[in-house]
């Protein structure tokens, strides 16, 4: 797998890995 692709995916803005989080922790939840 080539690292481009990590880097891209995994958002370098803190507000949207923040969301990200929280999105995983209302699936969790559910």
């Amino acid at each position: 797998m080539p690292e481009t692709q990590v880097s891209i995916s995994l958002p370098s803005e803190p507000v949207i890995r923040w969301a990200i989080v929280k999105a995983v922790q209302l699936v969790l939840r559910v």
